[in-house]
């Protein structure tokens, strides 16, 4: 058990004290070292800790995915806004006169993506892949 185990170290030096020739230690009696050592009782949660460790990779690749496409988006956001705001096919020619007084939200929009652009998933993907190394 936790206990025994917490117990081991005084154990070993009962044991020990006053005790200096190897004759002495090979006489030393075992038994309850031995008992402090026995840990089946630690098969049931550390079974369970063991089964979390799927659901948790699990989760870690969700979160990891969740924020490579967010960075994805974030990154294609601008063209996309900007082709929103494109003029009609059949008036495309006018594409360029128009975008010179583009429109209000568009350039709103466009602020903020360039706020959101500094925004670095990098520390957050190797939080997430560090936490799947240690669960693997």
């Amino acid at each position: 058990s936790i206990k025994g185990l917490a117990k081991l170290p005084k154990l070993v030096a009962a044991q020990l004290e006053g005790k200096d020739s190897p004759d002495d230690i090979a006489k030393i009696d075992t038994s309850e070292i031995n008992e402090a050592l026995k840990v089946g009782d630690l098969d049931g949660p550390m079974g369970k800790i063991a089964a979390i460790k799927d659901v948790l990779k699990t989760v870690i690749d969700v979160l990891s995915g969740g924020a490579g496409k967010l960075e994805e988006f974030i990154m294609s956001a601008p063209e996309k806004f900007r082709t929103a705001f494109d003029v009609p096919q059949p008036l495309c020619f006018l594409q360029s006169m128009v975008m010179d007084a583009a429109p209000q939200a568009m350039k709103d929009l466009l602020e903020l993506c360039k706020k959101l652009e500094a925004v670095s998933f990098e520390p957050i993907l190797k939080v997430f892949n560090g936490a799947k190394d240690t669960v693997e």
